[in-house]
């Protein structure tokens, strides 16, 4: 059985003097390789996550812009709605009276049993066979002349 720390090699104290102290152990030169391009693979995606962001803000800007000027647009197109209604209102109000006016005027004129009424005293009278004053006073002065003959 092997005992604790019964290490063959022992183990010399490293001195820690920090991420920027001198002493140590210097970075290989494939490390440093190595980190280089996981910093210019970062940046490079920093660089298209930055670039996907600024056209998600532009195409924000352009549908913000958009949907106000089709809100304007809409605001317009019912102002003019609104008041083209307001004016056929109107104009269906003043036919509402004027057919009402109709309505009183043809009441007061003669119905078709009051017609009938007048036809029958006409027809009774026979006007056609009246006679003109002018006529009665020829009529008159025949007779008289023809009395004197």
């Amino acid at each position: 059985m092997p005992l604790i720390n019964s290490n063959p090699k022992p183990q010399a104290k490293q001195e820690h003097k920090g991420l920027f102290g001198e002493g140590g152990d210097k970075p290989k030169a494939e490390d440093t390789g190595k980190v280089n391009e996981q910093v210019i693979n970062i940046d490079n995606k920093l660089r298209v996550m930055e670039e996907r962001t600024s056209n998600l803000q532009r195409r924000y800007m352009v549908n913000e812009r958009n949907t106000l000027s089709t809100n304007r647009k809409f605001n317009s197109e019912i102002k003019t709605i609104n008041m083209d209604i307001n004016e056929l209102k109107k104009e269906i109000n003043q036919i509402k009276i004027k057919i009402l006016q109709i309505i009183e005027e043809l009441k007061k004129g003669a119905r078709k049993e009051d017609m009938n009424m007048i036809k029958k005293y006409v027809d009774l009278w026979e006007p056609v066979n009246f006679v003109t004053r002018h006529e009665v006073e020829t009529l008159i002065n025949d007779i008289l002349r023809e009395k004197k003959v």
